[in-house]
């Protein structure tokens, strides 16, 4: 169940207050708000509106500030019931020391999309005011700097918020070995996104004892798969590398990542093939999307060759590709959930009747799956559905070819016999 009703300012700038059993979301978008009124504006919804004294222990509090002229982020007023702050798309160059020191349970703050750098960003804006020998860091979970002016973070602008699990740099003009030093304070970070960066390696030392989990380095110039991730080969469950300049994924590209569960490499206009044993080493493996590669035409039948004996894959994606062909002993397909194959140049012969048959079956039991799969070769066929185009073929599979095969090989036999039989009664009777 869902209330809805309009917190009212003398600006009438902050409305739309959601309700429902989790959440109450205080909304002051697309507002005048700038540096001269929004803290006032904020005071006053808080103090003119009740809503605070009834909450629940399990109720947060979402504070969008989002969509204005702010340039300062100047010290909060008391919003301690306060979970969740955005701040993103206004001009903030500068964050004022101990800005967010009355907001005790503050979990996630979002500063995307403003015109912060390194520069500006020091440990001092997480600072509390209250006043202790044995500093308790703020309990901020996670922090949204991306699209900002970046380039770097002072060594110990982590030190009050040493509790972050999730980070979002991504595009930033990030020096990536300015960043190490940084990163040695969070122990405790799960997701990290370092997503349109312009990085084109990522050292070692960095992935020294973050126990990451989910890893975004995306929109990048990585000609390879980064060797560095291996440092995450206990933890790490979720990578995405689209739409990096790489044109193989072969044996040693995930060589130690064993418990990597979903995998993204979408969006690569320079992927060429996918070779022998390219997913071998990814043991726990369910989803992956290998989709939206332009010059993607190989994709090696052992691929996944040492995952067969146990095989966990459940959804393959590989959609908007250049591939022709598939081999029928590249996957276990009947264990698939889902199989998206549409959007490829197919060269529809009698070689893919085995992947016509299997998208029929899967069509009859979801009409909606796997619509749009059509031929581009042979020229007779093109843009035939598969199962037209097997209609058409009237292809046998593989098991009724041997047998006839076979039947035919006997028969040739039996004749060849029965001639030099008859050839040899005729030299008799001659």
């Amino acid at each position: 169940m869902c209330i809805v009703f309009t917190v009212i300012t003398t600006e009438n700038v902050c409305h739309e207050n959601t309700i429902n059993i989790e959440d109450i979301i205080i909304s002051c978008l697309h507002g005048s708000l700038n540096d001269e009124n929004y803290l006032s504006s904020v005071d006053m919804v808080f103090s003119a509106n009740n809503f605070t004294s009834d909450l629940s222990k399990n109720q947060n509090i979402l504070l969008l500030l989002e969509n204005n002229n702010i340039r300062t982020l100047k010290v909060l007023p008391n919003l301690s019931k306060i979970t969740s702050l955005s701040f993103k798309h206004n001009v903030i160059t500068e964050v004022e020391n101990g800005a967010f020191q009355n907001i005790f349970h503050l979990k996630s703050l979002d500063l995307s999309y403003n015109e912060l750098s390194g520069e500006t960003l020091t440990k001092d804006i997480f600072t509390s005011n209250r006043v202790s020998e044995n500093y308790e860091p703020l309990p901020l979970e996670n922090l949204n700097l991306g699209n900002n002016k970046i380039a770097f973070l002072k060594h110990d602008f982590f030190v009050h918020i040493s509790d972050l699990k999730s980070l979002d740099l991504s595009n930033n003009p990030i020096d990536i070995l300015e960043l190490k030093k940084a990163f040695v304070h969070l122990k405790k970070l799960q997701v990290l996104n370092i997503a349109q960066s312009g990085l084109s390696f990522i050292p070692y030392s960095i992935f020294n004892s973050i126990p990451i989990q989910k890893l975004y380095i995306n929109g990048n110039h990585f000609t390879h798969v980064p060797s560095s991730i291996s440092k995450l080969s206990k933890t790490l469950w979720f990578l995405n590398l689209n739409d990096n300049p790489i044109e193989e994924i072969n044996s040693d590209s995930f060589s130690q990542l064993s418990r990597l569960k979903e995998l993204h490499i979408d969006g690569m206009n320079k992927l060429l093939m996918i070779d022998e044993d390219a997913f071998s080493p990814l043991a726990m493996l369910k989803i992956l999307q290998c989709s939206f590669n332009p010059n993607l035409k190989f994709f090696h039948s052992k691929a996944f060759n040492k995952l067969k004996k146990r095989w966990t894959l459940e959804e393959l994606y590989i959609h908007n590709n250049n591939l022709r062909y598939l081999s029928e002993d590249l996957a276990i397909w009947q264990k698939l959930n889902i199989l998206d194959i549409r959007g490829n140049p197919w060269n529809c012969t009698c070689s893919l009747h085995w992947l016509f048959n299997f998208v029929k079956k899967r069509q009859m039991l979801n009409p909606e799956a796997n619509i749009g799969i059509r031929c581009s070769y042979p020229t007779q066929l093109e843009n035939s559905s598969f199962i037209d185009a097997d209609n058409l073929m009237q292809c046998k599979d593989e098991k009724q070819n041997e047998k006839q095969e076979s039947n035919r090989k006997r028969l040739k036999s039996s004749i060849i016999s029965t001639i030099k039989y008859e050839r040899a009664r005729i030299h008799e009777l001659d």
